[in-house]
């Protein structure tokens, strides 16, 4: 009974197991470390190193800001408010985040994926604001689209058609 038991979970665990991607380049436009080192623990990412320069396949994440109609006109008239006060008051920023996961083969896209969130931010006009890292609400959200980017990558056609490619040229005889 235990032998037929563990025979089934070992056989349930493999066949939930991704298959590993071939080794690939990683870029990211924002919290660069941080994503790498959440994405190289995932399966499928397991060949992946960010600095594998010249690597025919990469995985590119950027973020992007897209202004809203409602955001523009509260930002104007927030930005105007904060003006007028010196900067006592903060200016207020109404922009949907988005984000868009990217594998390339040779410069050119196989699979790209988006989301999008809208977040609204009170910052103060004399801050320095790094746009190369996000954090608190709109990171942890980023966060959380990873499980579903890392599925939508795996369950991609051009994505498995190019695992067997790579298998075939590749792979162990």
């Amino acid at each position: 009974m235990r032998l037929a038991l563990g025979l089934l979970l070992s056989i349930v665990s493999f066949l939930g197991q991704a298959e590993a991607l071939p080794p690939m380049s990683f870029g990211s436009s924002f919290n660069h470390e941080e994503l790498y080192d959440i994405l190289k623990d995932k399966p499928l990412f397991k060949n992946m190193d960010s600095e594998l320069i010249g690597a025919p396949i990469r995985l590119e994440i950027s973020h992007t800001f897209k202004a809203t109609a409602g955001g523009n006109a509260a930002g104007l008239a927030s930005a105007m408010w904060a003006g007028m006060s010196l900067g006592i008051l903060p200016v207020v920023t109404n922009r949907d985040l988005v984000i868009r996961y990217e594998v390339f083969v040779k410069g050119h896209p196989v699979s790209n994926h988006e989301f999008s969130e809208n977040f609204t931010e009170a910052i103060n006009m004399y801050s320095v604001q790094n746009s190369f890292k996000l954090d608190g609400k709109p990171y942890e959200w980023v966060k959380s689209t990873i499980p579903q980017a890392l599925k939508l990558i795996e369950e991609d056609e051009k994505v498995k058609e190019l695992q067997r490619e790579y298998e075939f040229y590749f792979g162990e005889k």
